[in-house]
């Protein structure tokens, strides 16, 4: 099974983990069949969105920054186009999504949402990924910690193999595993957890 790992800025983080934002917003959702609805989230280092977070939690908020700050069970991802939006405020859908919870919940105004979808042609969805299960980790987690599947069919085709005194083959993951080196710019597949 595959787990999800999730790059967010601080401030989104920071909300999380304070159990205020209960859905994260994204354009595109994992789509596979052997994901285990683990979510590990990445918190990034912009500066500009740490310095949203207030004062007084600046402090306990910086040991997260660059690393995997917590993990979380999407039990639940919901789709919602520009278009289903009626004059009333409510989602066109079966389970009529109601637009002030779901704004709540993700703690962003209609304006946020429409300009993070501004660049989406308006037959692509933008995802709501609920929030269940939450485990802040005490310690944050490196990102070598985390592994993704290799795709290389052998070590003489890595990379990392012509680097002379940098190549570590006791970095490698057994079963084609290696640790991750780089945040992915939304989201990536990586090893379960």
């Amino acid at each position: 099974m595959k787990s999800v790992l999730r790059s967010v800025k601080p401030y989104w983080i920071y909300l999380i983990l304070t159990g205020k934002k209960t859905i994260e917003v994204g354009k595109n959702a994992p789509k596979s069949e052997d994901w285990n609805k683990v979510v590990e989230m990445y918190c990034s280092k912009d500066m500009r969105s740490f310095n949203r977070i207030p004062e007084k939690d600046r402090e306990w908020m910086r040991k997260y920054l660059g690393k995997v700050a917590c993990r979380f069970v999407c039990d639940r991802i919901d789709e919602f186009y520009e278009w289903q939006l009626s004059p009333q405020g409510k989602f066109q859908e079966a389970e009529q999504i109601d637009l002030d919870n779901f704004l709540k919940a993700s703690c962003l105004t209609w304006e946020e949402v429409c300009a993070y979808r501004s660049n989406l042609p308006y037959y692509k969805p933008l995802y709501g990924w609920h929030i269940s299960d939450l485990k802040i980790y005490d310690k944050p987690k490196e990102l070598k910690d985390i592994a993704t599947r290799c795709t290389v069919k052998s070590c003489i085709g890595c990379e990392h193999y012509d680097l002379g005194d940098y190549y570590n083959p006791s970095e490698c993951r057994v079963e084609g595993f290696k640790p991750i080196k780089r945040p992915p710019q939304s989201w990536c597949y990586v090893e379960g957890q």
